[in-house]
């Protein structure tokens, strides 16, 4: 399969060099504004064409495969584009900034394969977590709690992340849809969302926000997304759910069970199985990366397709509308 990537920031790059190693696979275009990198990606690379015009790229290539991997505010055109010409696309987390950017780019999916890039679906502890819960190991859910916690912003900041118009907000799309497609992932679909926000740095976009979550299913929890708690270096997503038997808590690092009897139970992610190939920063991407080479040659679904991966977008819209009117907000799924 021929792929094309489109923003050779780290995970363009970082997407680039795993479809280049999966069997079958080969990168045949490049597309970024920095003719630099293009240079030095084509220097002893004669077979790569590069480009800073996606279009351009696009027109000119005949590829299987395209990933978009540049700021979120491009993702609507250039998915539509690759899609409306019937290539498969990989669109790089979130989805979209709006709802309706996200309905654009899904009615012209013509039947290509899609996958939006949630990488933790692809980690072993959150996949055992939804195991678990699906399989009532604790008995029936009755509540949730999860945060999403990065020490990255200490100072007023530059860059498409912080304009609203180019990032479509601040805190709470960049970090949040990772959270909230966790709790779509192991609990499901919600129903309504009050949210929160805080400007304690950044002048445009919010730096905390703290949302009160609905589901389907009645149950409620509670969200809560920063880039500016003290003592986090590291970014850590935790997802806690309480059960009629016990709690279990589940992040990148470990799944731990607490049952109500005291019994704990903490698995690091070392003790799950592991059949990913290699590892190129992260073996949730090359198992993502795979996922897709292997949905469209079995001509299945992904399990992150753009219908799906719309979804924390559809909160996200909702919650910032409740942000700013001070009232809860039906969450209006596509």
């Amino acid at each position: 399969m021929d792929v094309g990537v489109i923003g050779l920031g780290k995970m363009g790059l970082l997407h680039a060099a795993i479809f280049n190693r999966l069997d079958g696979c080969r990168v045949t275009a490049l597309c970024d504004v920095n003719e630099l990198m293009l240079k030095i990606l084509r220097s002893g690379n004669d077979d790569v064409r590069t480009y800073t015009d996606f279009q351009i790229m696009l027109d000119e290539n005949d590829l299987d495969i395209v990933v978009v991997a540049t700021p979120v505010f491009l993702h609507g055109s250039m998915a539509t584009t690759a899609l409306k010409k019937g290539m498969h696309v990989l669109i790089e987390k979130p989805m979209a900034k709006t709802t309706e950017e996200c309905s654009t780019i899904i009615g012209n999916a013509n039947g290509s394969k899609s996958l939006v890039g949630y990488c933790r679906r692809f980690m072993p502890t959150y996949n055992s977590a939804k195991k678990l819960i699906e399989e009532e190991e604790l008995g029936k859910v009755l509540s949730f709690r999860s945060h999403f916690y990065l020490s990255q912003v200490d100072k007023r900041m530059e860059g498409w992340q912080f304009d609203p118009y180019k990032g479509g907000g601040g805190a709470l799309i960049d970090l949040g849809c990772h959270a909230l497609d966790m709790v779509h992932y192991i609990l499901g679909p919600m129903r309504s969302v009050s949210c929160r926000t805080e400007r304690v740095i950044s002048e445009s976009v919010e730096d905390v926000a703290r949302l009160e979550l609905t589901l389907n299913s009645g149950v409620r929890g509670n969200l809560a997304v920063s880039w500016v708690e003290s003592g986090y270096r590291l970014p850590e997503m935790m997802l806690e759910v309480t059960c009629e038997k016990g709690v279990a808590r589940v992040a990148e690092k470990y799944l731990e069970t607490v049952s109500n009897d005291g019994t704990v139970n903490k698995r690091f992610k070392q003790c799950f199985p592991d059949p990913i190939p290699f590892n190129i920063g992260g073996r949730e991407y090359t198992a993502e990366d795979l996922h897709l080479v292997e949905s469209i040659r079995d001509a299945q679904n992904t399990k992150c397709d753009i219908k799906v991966g719309s979804m924390p977008t559809s909160v996200i819209d909702s919650a910032y509308l409740s942000a700013r009117d001070g009232q809860p907000q039906k969450v209006r799924y596509l």
